[in-house]
């Protein structure tokens, strides 16, 4: 275990999968039969003594120290992506990416409101609660995965050389190929 990791408790790290999996402190609390309050100071510990300062960036750092990988993920939805408009599939990416709302609306020029109202829909359509399970969802449908600096991007952000600019090869930690043409680069 990297040895950021290696600072926590027992019960840090159990609060920390339960966390990375996207659970509510209230959720937390039932599975580990601890307050509600409780597990929000574990949370807050934790963070603090791993230099994040919310979920999303806990995930990237575990993600990017590899303590966490997609296989350790329940199946969050087996909703096809190709069933989210070109706008949708946007703001699902930026979502899972960590943008907020705010800087969403302004990269593609809608108001915050309308974001707001695309994350409703896309959660209601793939049956999740919360940013941390849309996260989730675009690491298993392979949308989003690690650059070498361990930072989420978006899989079509990287030239694929076997689709001759066509395609978009994927060349990083967790996923390995062109979600266009299948090549590997």
């Amino acid at each position: 275990m990297p040895q950021d990791f290696q600072r926590l408790t027992p019960r840090q790290l159990e609060v920390l999968r339960h966390t990375l999996l996207g659970r509510s402190a209230k959720d937390t609390s039932k599975a580990m039969n601890i307050g509600t309050k409780s597990v929000e100071a574990h949370r807050y510990r934790m963070m603090r003594n791993l230099g994040v300062t919310d979920r999303f960036e806990l995930f990237f750092k575990a993600m990017a120290l590899g303590i966490l990988t997609v296989d350790d993920f329940p199946v969050v939805s087996t909703v096809d992506p190709s069933c989210f408009n070109d706008r949708q599939m946007d703001v699902l990416i930026a979502l899972a990416t960590g943008e907020s709302s705010l800087d969403i609306a302004k990269r593609i020029g809608i108001n915050k409101e309308s974001v707001d109202t695309h994350q409703a829909e896309i959660l209601d359509r793939l049956g999740l609660q919360g940013r941390l399970a849309i996260t989730h969802y675009a690491f298993q449908q392979g949308l989003i995965g690690l650059d070498e600096s361990g930072g989420l991007v978006a899989c079509t952000d990287v030239p694929c050389p076997d689709c001759d600019g066509s395609g978009k090869y994927v060349g990083l930690n967790v996923i390995e190929s062109c979600a266009r043409c299948g090549g590997n680069g």
